[in-house]
């Protein structure tokens, strides 16, 4: 492994002996650019920063760059022109994720240096003269003839239309520079170094060597991992002083345990900038900069706040109307932004301390970062040809609301001299005494790697064996695990490893084969609390000093709680039973999700959401339940298929888990259909189906001893449900019922199922299944008495596999929706009325719960 911390030593070293300019040292990222600029004076820039200063000295300014939004665009145009003429994307080609993964397909091809049409269609006949390519049982595939006329179709409209408008994408920016570097005697540098860059993509490594002999890099170093990953591992940790491996709750606790181990080498006087924690992605471990104000740890990370979750933002939006062209939108915006008089006011009420100074300045930079993104949908819609095009305000609201959701406003630059805090991506390069690798789990570090779906790793094998080059998988498996390596090589001292634990996560392989090199025992913290900075000896002066933040708070400076006292909410209006147990958790979160619709921004459509999992396995259930009744449920309910074919378990069982797989995959494509689980999604969906077949064992065994209860309905639906006299409505859907007859064959009891992913609601805010028993009640005829209980509730956890029973007392539930109803039509959302603050809440970055807390502590009550 190359020590790459004393190779840019060595490189800075000559660069310092040569005029300022003359020549230029090439890092992967801004982090290791900043730190190198910090101490010396030489130029640092980035590889894509080269490329693009060889074509403007080149002359190449007619060129633009286009942006990914412009890039979507203009070939969400190319598939609307030729639909009709696809033979293989034709019914693909409206669904969700199709345009984003021609993109990543298409800029494989780029870094290919496949920058004409002709070049891919001389390979797909190639591959379709080849007979023996035909021949499965060989190892070969079958030849995909109408995906590759629709790729060459597409991918040539794209070309022609980047060609004819003068645009290029990154790639086509590194393909104008291998052509411009023959004009050397306009190269901007004599000698340029690379360092910290241990692979390259095709294309990159074609311009590296266009550049010959002014590249001044180390011979061993030549951009691929040709490595044995294990060999490395235990030649790299051998060389550590200690490594300490630890599990946690969560993820924040993991957070926590890191700041409070680094609080302590602190106080021992260890430099901040000698100390790194890497995380697996900072999307994980939201609230880190808060964490380590509250901590007292000045850390290199900026405060930053995403632009979506902006109340300036979702007011701005809410007030366009009409169809315009996007500069006719940025002109609402502008008008609108310019009628709020935001400086007046804001300076008026941070004079009065209603406001505090990071809230004026979030609120501006807001304004700021709304402007910006509308100038971005101005320019992508002019790169894509739209410009002029006049649009709905749905349709503009859509982009600018996307385009939002990936900018993140800069509250606040990180301490230069702090404690180092990045993706492992961005953290390999340093030299650490101490570092700290944070969220060490499956399928979370490194970053998964997933096959293809355009050209799977086993096409792709085949055209790299008829001379085209296409990475496969195992090689960003193999880049993972080199940077891996980087950032264990990057640390001098001691390390620890930490990992969440829960359910069915744990460590992952990476981890597993450093326990086997080091021997030593995990430290289980699980359930453990994390000691507050105030309880560690740390005053609020010795705070302030730190990271230059007063934790005290005056009066006057209370945060806004979510009082909103609207008249007009009192109109007539119908409930979800499922925002209102929202609302009886915590109203402010209820405000910002079933108001505001915050929680709608920022998925992840590569990953598996717990929202996407949930959705597949209620799918599964509701028809494998609708087939089970109309298969094995006579009219009079009772003869149930146990009886009808005998007593042989076994065979029953084998007999209705076929017809639950056949559930399974209906669900799945359904849920394909619908858009809502991606083609790579469904890579991921092992877990998912081991955790049914799990669930549908044990529920089995409950039917098959269940003397009472039988499945009955699902999913049934129910709307404008009145429970008391008044406006106030109620809609829902019910999982499952399950019945219970008399002898004649009549409704005696019945039970309300709500399926539930993981955990059951708790008592405290639990509402739903409630309001299901009671809207049951209303519209189902009973044979039983009126003094008897004739309904009763539960939660089925599907991933615990556990039924937990919750019957109501009518009278006083009722009183229980009243509050919450009435509260909403109130406007009350106020957080100070919250119960429950859940982990996984999408609202804990704008939270004020931090605010209360304090001030509650401060006044002693």
């Amino acid at each position: 492994m190359i020590n790459y911390s004393a190779l840019r030593e060595k490189y800075i070293g000559e660069l310092e002996q040569l005029p300022y300019g003359e020549g230029v040292l090439v890092l992967p990222n801004s982090a290791l650019q900043n730190a190198v600029k910090l101490h010396h004076m030489v130029k640092c820039i980035g590889l894509d920063s080269l490329a693009m200063e060889i074509n403007n000295a080149a002359g190449m300014v007619q060129y633009e760059l286009v942006t990914r939004q412009a890039q979507e665009l203009i070939l969400n145009n190319i598939l609307a022109r030729y639909k009709k003429e696809l033979q293989y994307f034709q019914n693909l080609a409206d669904k969700q994720g199709l345009v984003d993964a021609l993109l990543n397909f298409f800029t494989e091809l780029r870094r290919c240096h496949v920058d004409e049409v002709s070049e891919l269609a001389e390979v797909f006949a190639t591959w379709k003269e080849n007979k023996s390519g035909l021949d499965a049982d060989a190892g070969l595939v079958a030849v995909p003839e109408k995906k590759n006329h629709d790729i060459v179709l597409l991918y040539g409209a794209y070309l022609d239309y980047l060609w004819k408008h003068d645009l290029f994408d990154l790639e086509g920016q590194y393909s104008l520079a291998i052509a411009n570097i023959e004009f050397a005697d306009k190269l901007p540098y004599k000698k340029i170094y690379i360092s910290d860059m241990p692979f390259l993509n095709q294309l990159q490594k074609e311009f590296v060597e266009a550049l010959g002999n002014r590249v001044v890099t180390e011979p061993e170093n030549s951009f691929e991992f040709k490595r044995d990953f294990k060999k490395e591992l235990e030649r790299t940790v051998q060389a550590k002083q200690k490594i300490t491996f630890e599990k946690y709750g969560s993820h924040r606790d993991e957070l926590a345990g890191a700041f409070s181990a680094i609080r302590k080498l602190l106080q021992q006087g260890v430099d901040s900038g000698k100390i790194a924690v890497a995380v697996s992605n900072l999307r994980n471990f939201p609230g880190i900069n808060s964490l380590a104000k509250e901590y007292g740890i000045p850390i290199t990370m900026p405060d930053k706040v995403k632009l979506a979750l902006q109340p300036l933002f979702m007011e701005a939006v809410a007030k366009l109307e009409g169809t315009y062209t996007v500069a006719e939108f940025k002109e609402q915006l502008e008008t609108y932004l310019e009628s709020l008089e935001l400086e007046k006011n804001l300076g008026s009420e941070y004079r009065q301390r209603v406001i505090s100074l990071a809230e004026m300045q979030t609120t501006l930079s807001a304004r700021k970062g709304i402007l910006a993104c509308a100038e971005d949908v101005i320019r992508a819609y002019t790169l894509s040809g739209m410009g002029k095009e006049k649009i709905s305000a749905f349709t503009y609201k859509n982009v600018l609301q996307d385009m939002a959701a990936k900018i993140a406003l800069t509250m606040s630059k990180g301490t230069l001299q702090g404690v180092t805090v990045a993706e492992q991506i961005s953290a390999v390069g340093g030299s650490y005494d101490y570092l700290f690798i944070l969220g060490m789990n499956d399928g979370e570090f490194p970053v998964p790697v997933r096959e293809n779906w355009i050209y799977t790793d086993r096409e792709r094998a085949f055209l790299n064996s008829i001379g085209f080059r296409l990475p496969l998988a195992m090689e960003r498996f193999n880049d993972n695990a080199l940077t891996f390596l980087m950032l264990l090589d990057s640390c001098q001292g001691a390390m620890v490893c930490s990992w969440m634990e829960e359910d069915a996560a744990a460590q992952c392989s990476y981890c597993d084969e450093l326990l086997r090199v080091c021997d030593v025992k995990v430290e289980d913290k699980r359930g453990q609390i994390i000691p507050h900075f105030a309880k560690a000896g740390f005053t609020a002066t010795e705070i302030k000093e730190r990271v230059g933040v007063d934790v005290k708070r005056t009066e006057g400076q209370e945060k806004y709680l979510g009082v909103l006292g609207k008249q007009d909410m009192l109109s007539p209006v119908t409930f979800r039973a499922t925002a209102l147990e929202k609302y009886a958790g915590c109203p402010f979160a209820y405000m910002l999700s079933e108001l505001w619709h915050l929680d709608s921004y920022g998925e992840d459509e590569d990953e598996l959401s717990a929202a996407t999992d949930g959705n597949l396995m209620h799918k599964t259930l509701e028809i494998y339940f609708a087939e089970y009744k109309k298969k094995h449920h006579n009219q009079a309910g009772q003869a149930l298929l146990y009886s009808e074919i005998g007593a042989d378990k076994e065979k029953v069982f084998a007999l209705l888990q076929q017809e639950f797989d056949s559930a399974f995959a209906g669900a799945l494509e359904d849920l394909k259909l619908k858009n809502e689980i991606t083609v790579v999604q469904e890579q991921q969906l092992a877990k998912t189906i081991f955790i049914l077949h799990k669930w549908f064992k044990n529920d089995f065994e409950v039917q098959w001893e269940e003397k009472q209860f039988r499945p009955y309905l699902t999913e049934k639906n129910f709307n404008d449900e009145k429970l008391w006299p008044g406006d106030v409505c109620f809609k829902g859907r019910i999982d499952r019922m399950d019945v219970a007859y008399d002898e004649k064959g009549n409704f005696a009891k019945l039970k309300v199922i709500d399926y539930k992913r993981s955990s059951v609601p708790n008592k405290n805010v639990d509402l739903q299944i409630g309001i299901y028993q009671l809207v049951a009640e209303q519209d189902y005829k009973f044979s039983a008495s009126e003094n008897e209980a004739v309904v009763t509730g539960a939660y089925y956890s599907v991933k615990k596999c556990k039924i937990e029973e919750r019957p109501v007392q009518k009278d006083e539930f009722i009183e229980r929706l009243k509050e919450c109803t009435d509260g909403i039509r109130q406007g009350n959302f106020d957080l100070r009325n919250r119960v429950a603050c859940p982990p996984y809440c999408a609202f804990r970055t704008i939270c004020r719960k931090q605010l209360l807390k304090a001030e509650v502590n401060e006044d002693g009550e």
